[in-house]
């Protein structure tokens, strides 16, 4: 082969070098200031541009000046892959196809622009450009000078192989702490169970292994503000900023459901191990709630997760027996970690409709039997605050509404604080979050008989405060 070393940002001056060599050679371009990490770099590079008749060009594989990065490459790396462009850097061009298809074109000014401009006149006539990962190099900052500042441009690459990502994680050496990534992006900027859960897991983890691991959260910008996570850690990363700079991790952990896409395909390719949580299968159950491609998408998450937690046993139960055809689901791989919440007692005094009430949590959901409720307590001699109608006001003399999704947790903190006793109505549900936060401010929690709530009762009975189960609406009359 005959080597050009590229050391001016001269488009003509390259053309005339490639001229100049021998008409036999392949043609290999090289930045001045780079170390290949292999003497016999370029024999491979050689190796994989003849592998097949449609392979025209071959660069190798940029990588630092690590020993233990270097040796993880060559043990999870493929020989090669091809790529959509290749580094100008160093790369191996085929003599037949320079034959065939002929020169930089001369009108660029600049060498890095001619060169991928070339590949792409070369990639168009059907020929592959190909990344060679036994060819590994760096560049050697000290042999920088003037002359090659602009020479040739670093490119970033998109599509190597996808061990590439993950090659610091995979080397054991690299990083002094594992990396551990909690995908918090659908975390809703409002008062809700998925976002107090979501919160509860991340902060109590963060507390106990902070000093172990290097914990990060993805969180969209409104909801680490209304949150206020932005004023308390550091490691936050916002779909803004996530780049090729963030790195790979160890594990991703998504404290929600498994049906979003879009988070399953960050987490694949961020994250060498996978765990959800499936707070339960009511989304896939009512048809109201999803569609057949989300149903899809579901049981796509499952199949990516190397782990799954689920919030009760009830969940847990319900899930399996739902999806126990997926291939790889096991039950060994589905701990319980029963929901939690970060709650703490109201910090202002807020003016409420009535002095004594019970309250009953929810949403416009029709599982959660709001309006149910609300039927059976009419004319009830009690007061009551129900959460999940459409608007703020009285529905009848003893019962004020407050709309769902619009309150703060001050406000909700005090509105628990301050009731008799906690109704929840709902149906269905994976655990249910007014459950915990009753518990935890010391109220009694009025429930329905079904077998979740028993699990529940059965788990927390040491609180001696979830005791009565309704079997029907009507009694909350009484």
């Amino acid at each position: 082969m005959s080597y050009i070393i590229i050391k001016e940002n001269n488009v003509i001056k390259c053309n005339d070098l490639i001229k100049a060599a021998d008409s036999a050679d392949d043609i290999l371009f090289l930045a001045d200031d780079i170390i290949m990490h292999d003497d016999n770099a370029f024999a491979v590079m050689s190796s994989c541009l003849h592998a097949a008749d449609k392979h025209a060009i071959v660069c190798g594989f940029e990588i630092e000046n690590n020993k233990s990065l270097i040796e993880t490459a060559l043990k999870y790396l493929p020989e090669y892959s091809t790529v959509s462009e290749v580094n100008a850097c160093c790369a191996l061009i085929k003599r037949s196809v320079i034959d065939k298809l002929g020169y930089l074109d001369e009108s660029f000014e600049n060498l890095q622009e001619a060169l991928l401009d070339y590949y792409r006149h070369i990639n168009r006539f059907g020929f592959s450009s190909v990344v060679s990962y036994r060819a590994l190099f760096s560049y050697d900052k000290k042999a920088k000078t003037d002359s090659n500042q602009d020479a040739l441009q670093r490119p970033v690459f998109q599509d190597l192989h996808p061990c590439v990502s993950f090659l610091k994680v995979l080397d054991e050496n690299y990083y002094p702490k594992k990396r551990i990534l909690f995908d918090c992006a659908i975390m809703p900027s409002m008062y809700c169970g998925t976002s107090e859960y979501q919160k509860a897991i991340f902060e109590s983890f963060y507390r106990l292994f902070k000093d172990k691991y290097e914990i990060y959260i993805y969180v969209g910008r409104e909801a680490a503000e209304y949150h206020k996570l932005s004023e308390t850690y550091d490691n936050i990363i916002y779909p803004d900023t996530i780049n090729e700079t963030t790195g790979a991790f160890h594990i991703g952990f998504a404290p929600n459901q498994l049906m979003h896409v879009e988070h399953q395909l960050l987490m694949s390719m961020r994250c060498l191990k996978i765990v959800h949580t499936m707070h339960d299968i009511m989304m896939v159950r009512i048809n109201e709630h999803i569609g057949v491609g989300d149903r899809a998408d579901v049981e796509l998450g499952i199949r990516l997760s190397d782990g799954i937690v689920c919030i009760s046993n009830y969940t847990k139960d319900d899930f399996l027996a739902r999806y126990y055809y997926v291939d790889g689901i096991n039950e060994k791989r589905i701990p319980v970690i029963y929901n939690s919440t970060a709650i703490t007692p109201p910090e202002n005094e807020h003016e409420l409709p009535f002095d004594e009430y019970f309250l009953i949590p929810g949403n416009s959901y029709k599982h959660k039997a709001i309006k149910e409720a609300i039927k059976a307590v009419s004319g009830s001699a009690h007061n009551f605050i129900v959460i999940g109608i459409d608007d703020n006001e009285f529905i009848e003399p003893n019962i004020y509404s407050y709309k769902s999704g619009q309150l703060d947790s001050d406000f909700m903190n005090y509105l628990y604080a301050n009731c008799k006793a906690i109704v929840i109505p709902s149906l269905y549900e994976g655990f249910g979050l007014p459950l915990i936060i009753g518990f935890k401010f010391g109220k009694r929690v009025i429930v329905n008989n079904n077998p979740l709530n028993k699990e529940l009762r059965e788990h927390f009975k040491q609180l001696k405060i979830m005791s009565v189960f309704l079997t029907d609406l009507k009694k909350l009359q009484k």
